[in-house]
């Protein structure tokens, strides 16, 4: 026997050491806030079950008859916790009617509000979605315990407690999804434990990135153009309008990386503002080779090469537009999938939830009485006494065997 298998024989003497629970996990997001996308992690506050079939010996008790601390429990943990601010647990037996015989169910009950860890993937910044996950693990092993979703509830999120409306939108569904973790054990096999994962899903609003920075490198790009307004005999004038557009929109870059986290790929924002910043480099390079052009040519040459950076600056913006439109194309249909899920299982449930009230409610009406038919095309005649007699028994055979048809 392993240490595992100790631990549930010593808290559980009626538990077989390689049986399964299946413990059925509901949860509500009350709060959900303070996306920090720098550090990576944002508070919530929820209400969560964690229901089981209780042992036999706690079948016919009462709550306060249940010592708690000597029965078996899950063991729930919170892996992505970085700050638990108030946790309260609570304990209770119910029963529940299940094919006719009555059923006692463990739960625990938790109301708990923290900090918590999450992956942010800003690869689509500021067209992005990101995942907000609670992820619940247990001490005991994936050999004697499970985590499934409740179905006999639909999860919920409140959006009037979600505090960061301005930047974020807030999904109306809960995504849940069930794995395992693997730790490795040094002179032992490795232990698989299980995971509960309990996501809610957010999108950026993507107005303040438009006016602050999308609007702001566009009308900074564009004023490279008024360099060709310089006489073209005058390259130090020229040259000074582009390499001054071009440190303001190196100095603006830096200002908008430091609300970022640091990550080793290049955002769909980072993107839109190095094209730009090459850009003007391009017009700072045309400006240039302006010197190599006969003085008669050079006219001709600054109004070609205004005519020609205007197309490219206008194609690049067209690009960025269809860009930007498939990403926050793919991020709908990404959400749309998750929400699609939330709703087949609330579907679900709600199907369950009527068989169950059917049954209930069939189970009250009393039972349909038993009907006995004779043969048909027989004839019956009636005496004094009232009894019915057939043909056959008046004669003294004895009478058919009656059917039975219920």
């Amino acid at each position: 026997m392993d240490k595992d298998e100790a631990r549930i024989s010593s808290r559980s003497p009626t538990t077989k050491a390689t049986e399964k629970v299946a413990v059925n996990i509901w949860c509500s997001l009350t709060y959900v806030g303070d996306i920090d996308v720098i550090n990576q992690q944002f508070a919530c506050e929820f209400w969560m079950t964690a229901t089981w079939k209780a042992e036999p010996k706690l079948q016919g008790k009462k709550n306060e008859e249940v010592d708690w601390d000597q029965e078996w429990d899950p063991k729930i943990t919170f892996t992505n916790a970085t700050a638990i601010d108030r946790m309260q647990k609570g304990q209770r037996l119910y029963t529940s009617e299940e094919g006719g015989k009555e059923m006692t169910y463990a739960q625990e009950m938790y109301k708990v509000r923290g900090t918590f860890k999450g992956q942010v993937d800003l690869a689509d910044f500021p067209l992005d979605f990101q995942e907000l996950p609670i992820i619940l693990s247990s001490d005991w092993t994936d050999r004697h315990v499970k985590f499934q979703k409740d179905m006999l509830k639909g999860d919920v999120i409140r959006h009037l407690g979600f505090s960061a409306p301005q930047e974020w939108s807030l999904c109306s569904h809960v995504h849940t999804d069930v794995t395992s973790i693997v730790l490795e054990c040094p002179g032992a096999s490795d232990r698989h434990y299980p995971m509960y994962i309990i996501t809610a899903h957010v999108q950026r609003k993507i107005g303040y990135y438009i006016w602050n920075v999308v609007l702001f490198m566009f009308v900074i790009t564009g004023l490279s153009f008024a360099s060709f307004a310089v006489s073209p005999d005058h390259l130090a004038d020229q040259l000074t309008v582009t390499l001054t557009i071009l440190l303001t929109g190196v100095a603006f870059k830096f200002a908008v990386s430091k609300n970022l986290p640091s990550v080793s790929y290049a955002t769909l924002l980072d993107k839109y503002v190095l094209i730009h910043l090459l850009f003007v480099c391009f017009i700072a390079l045309l400006n240039t080779m302006s010197s190599a052009i006969t003085p008669t040519s050079r006219a001709s040459y600054n109004f070609a090469c205004m005519a020609g950076g205007l197309g490219v600056f206008v194609l690049i913006q067209v690009v960025m537009v269809i860009v930007a439109a498939f990403k926050r194309r793919v991020a709908k249909r990404e959400l749309m999938k998750f929400a699609n899920l939330y709703k087949k299982r609330d579907d679900e449930i709600e199907r369950m939830r009527r068989e169950r009230d059917w049954y209930a409610e069939r189970s009250k009406q009393p039972k349909t009485p038993t009907i006995t038919l004779t043969p048909a095309l027989r004839q019956f005649t009636f005496s004094a006494n009232g009894v019915t007699k057939s043909p056959r028994e008046r004669e003294g055979s004895a009478p058919d065997s009656p059917k039975s048809y219920v």
